[in-house]
């Protein structure tokens, strides 16, 4: 369902000249944030020329190639990285509900000499952990190679 915004009353600012200048600048600045997204998402350059009403001439806004081709190329590289994100914590889900299924179909004596396996090398991971938190990384690997 779409719901639309209420239609804006466009009339002028009649209480002062101080508040009418602030609502210009917040406005003109919300156009020029919008210029930016506008470009970075379409990939088109785009420019705008804003005209105030104290000033003599029009504000004119044309943006450089160069910083174009940086707000866009940090864009991608921002996507691509939530991609990796998303995909590193999706492959994480999937090796988990894979582990859980398999565990769902072990039989009983199956089971049992997973425990046989399993028990002893729990042990050494849990020396490793002691070790690891007393001396540190570097001596764990040399006692453990």
């Amino acid at each position: 369902m779409i719901y639309l915004r209420k239609k804006v009353k466009l009339a002028f600012i009649v209480h002062d000249d101080s508040s009418r200048k602030a609502t210009f600048n917040k406005r003109k600045k919300g156009l020029l944030k919008k210029m930016r997204e506008l470009s970075i998402f379409s990939g088109v350059p785009v420019g705008v020329v804003i005209c105030g009403k104290n000033e003599s001439k029009p504000e004119v806004r044309l943006p450089s190639s160069v910083s174009v081709h940086k707000d866009q190329e940090s864009f991608i590289l921002q996507r691509i990285a939530m991609g990796k994100e998303q995909l590193k914590k999706q492959r994480e889900d999937n090796r988990e509900r894979e582990i859980a299924h398999a565990m769902l179909d072990i039989s009983m004596s199956d089971l049992n000499d997973l425990e046989v396996v399993i028990g002893p090398m729990m042990s050494q991971v849990c020396q490793m952990q002691e070790t690891l938190s007393e001396e540190g990384p570097k001596e764990v690997m040399e006692i453990w190679k």
